[in-house]
Order: C-alpha cells, then sequence, then structure tokens
C-alpha cells in the first residue's frame, strides 16, 4: 500500500517536472520567434493598386477585370470621405456608456445587467412583431393579386 502511494507521488512529482520544462520551452519557443509586422498602406491606396492589378488583367485575361478595376476606383473618394468624417459621426452617434463596475455594489451591477438584457429582448419582440407585420402584409398582397387573376 506504501509502495502504491510512494510510485503515485512519484509519478506526480515526474509530470510536474516534465510541465514545468514544457512551460520553460514553450517560453523559450515565445522569445525566439520573430514578430512580423505588415507595411501598412492606407485602404485607398490599396484600392488603387487593386484597381491597377484588375485593369493590367483585364489586358491580359478578361475584359471583366476592366469593370472591377473601374468599381475599385470609383471606390477610392468613397473611402477618403468616410476616413475624414467617420470620427465626427462616432462621436454624434456612438457615445457609449461608462459605467464603472467597481463603482456599483453587486446588486446593483446585477439590476443594470438585467435591465440591459430586458431592452434587448424587448427590442428583438419589437423586431419579430414587425417582421410577423411585414409578411402579413405580403400574404394579404399575394391573395389579392391571386383574386385579381
Amino acid at each position: 500500500m506504501m509502495s502504491k502511494a510512494k510510485t503515485k507521488a512519484d509519478e506526480l512529482a515526474k509530470a510536474n517536472e516534465l510541465g514545468k520544462a514544457n512551460e520553460k520551452e514553450h517560453e523559450k519557443g515565445h522569445e525566439k520567434t520573430p514578430v512580423i509586422t505588415l507595411v501598412k498602406v492606407p485602404s485607398f491606396t490599396r484600392l488603387l493598386l487593386g484597381g491597377i492589378a484588375a485593369y493590367s488583367l483585364s489586358m491580359v485575361m478578361n475584359p471583366a477585370f476592366g469593370v472591377i478595376a473601374f468599381l475599385l476606383i470609383l471606390l477610392i473618394p468613397l473611402l477618403t470621405i468616410d476616413s475624414i468624417f467617420s470620427r465626427q459621426f462616432h462621436k454624434a452617434y456612438h457615445k457609449p456608456v461608462q459605467i464603472k463596475k467597481r463603482e456599483m455594489s453587486r446588486s446593483q451591477y446585477l439590476e443594470y445587467r438585467l435591465a440591459v438584457a430586458a431592452e434587448a429582448a424587448r427590442v428583438a419582440e419589437v423586431e419579430r412583431l414587425a417582421e410577423i407585420a411585414r409578411l402579413a402584409e405580403i400574404e394579404k398582397k399575394l391573395k389579392a393579386k391571386a383574386k385579381g387573376k
């Protein structure tokens, strides 16, 4: 009985040592892996390069790539405008509600989470009812169309 307990303890000690050795190797592996950083190119530049590439493919392979190139180049002004005005839009319409959990007691935090969940459920129910109403309206139109024929 004593020998079984001793062997189990020895096995656990060996497993613990192996686990620590594996952790050290794992950490060493992370230290040795190089960090690859990609050159950050603005997205409108990527669109321009994609448009040029698609245009060159249209000459070589298929004229449909010319349409793709034209559409990519058309997106550049839209993307530029979006990059300029997106910060203002996010500031105006997406003001995050900052609640510090530590300032609230546990019960207050749970009440807050319950209120958020109830609001989400209410919104989902309203959307579901709107979808049902829309489908009923479509069904009425189809029945009226069937009667007319």
